[in-house]
């Protein structure tokens, strides 16, 4: 396990220059199924079964027993994939109060105004898994809102204004700064994130050393893929780290130039949910990408067709409640004659 370094602001600068609130409880049925609030759409997922030897794999279609223990409000773990449009950003409330917050999205893309409707009035930990705009630009104005503990990235540094203006809140907030590899574990209270990728950031590709993290809370397990793209996979299937996942936020929007077939048969989620603009520019999500993901058995979401998604999981079963619309169908895959 190699040791996290903790790196003055002020010398990233220098190098430069040259809820938690609870939304409502899951409400339940006679049989003990949890079911969401009726004021949002819900997809029921199945509880793993207790005779899997991977605990992360779920089985598909097989009913939750009624002894299964109902979720409370106080043992939730609960996860949003927060709307930025073409952007990334996920909110993770963990049941002993801590709040972690991976990304931003674009400044001005709705990220402040869906924190401060959530009642959060200070961030734990703050992670910008690299430098782009549609990851960072959202942050610094977190930073500027309101109190932020600790701020963890690869370490990568970019020329761009806006890692600049997010360094410059860093400062003003006088926020611990810390630099993580692969190999290195973020711990924030109950919750332990492991680092799977970057090895180191000597490549230029701020995509391919994008931070990608692991987050297991009991039998339910989280892969936040940030921008990572193929080269990023192939290290991490090296490393021997593409293990099975239950919920997958997928790379780089759904791009192409993620998400790789021999990867998805590694890592097998049962959920895949891709953050995107509606009619971005971009084409994301790419038909390709739907189609393998689908081809592993995922259930897919995303932020252009459902809104924010939240998953909420009491350690052995989990609830995913899109703020409208169900999982999407994979496009058909194009035949030649």
């Amino acid at each position: 396990m190699n040791r996290i370094k903790f790196f003055p602001v002020l010398l990233v600068l220098f190098l430069l220059a040259s809820c938690s609130p609870v939304d409502s409880p899951l409400q339940t049925t006679g049989t003990g199924t949890a079911s969401a609030p009726t004021t949002a759409a819900s997809t029921v997922i199945p509880t793993l079964t207790p005779s899997l030897t991977c605990s992360d794999t779920p089985v598909i279609d097989i009913p939750i027993p009624s002894e299964t223990p109902t979720p409370t409000a106080i043992s939730l773990l609960k996860v949003y994939f927060v709307d930025v449009r073409q952007g990334d950003s996920e909110l993770i409330l963990a049941p002993d109060g801590g709040i972690t917050l991976i990304d931003g999205g674009e400044p001005d893309s709705g990220l402040l105004p869906f924190l401060k409707d959530h009642g959060i009035t200070h961030i734990d930990l703050m992670i910008a898994t690299h430098p782009h705009s549609d990851h960072i630009g959202g942050l610094t104005q977190v930073l500027n809102s309101m109190p932020v503990t600790r701020v963890v990235t690869n370490g990568q540094i970019s020329t761009s204004s806006t890692f600049a203006h997010f360094l410059d809140a860093v400062a003003a907030d006088k926020t611990a700064f810390i630099i993580v590899k692969q190999g290195d574990t973020i711990s924030q209270g109950m919750l332990d994130l492991a680092v799977l990728n970057p090895v180191d950031t000597h490549v230029s590709d701020l995509n391919s050393n994008s931070l990608v993290l692991r987050l297991v809370y009991g039998r339910v397990s989280f892969l936040f893929m940030g921008d990572a793209d193929k080269a990023a996979e192939v290290n991490m299937i090296a490393a021997g780290l593409a293990a099975p996942v239950t919920i997958l936020k997928v790379g780089h929007h759904g791009s192409d130039s993620a998400s790789s077939p021999a990867f998805l048969a590694l890592i097998k989620p049962a959920v895949a949910i891709y953050s995107a603009g509606v009619g971005n520019s971009f084409g994301h999500p790419k038909a390709v990408t739907l189609i393998d993901l689908a081809a592993v058995g995922a259930q897919i979401y995303g932020t252009d067709l459902n809104g924010t998604v939240l998953v909420s999981t009491d350690s052995q079963t989990y609830l995913v409640i899109p703020a409208k619309g169900g999982p999407r169908l994979p496009p058909l895959p194009t035949i030649t004659p």
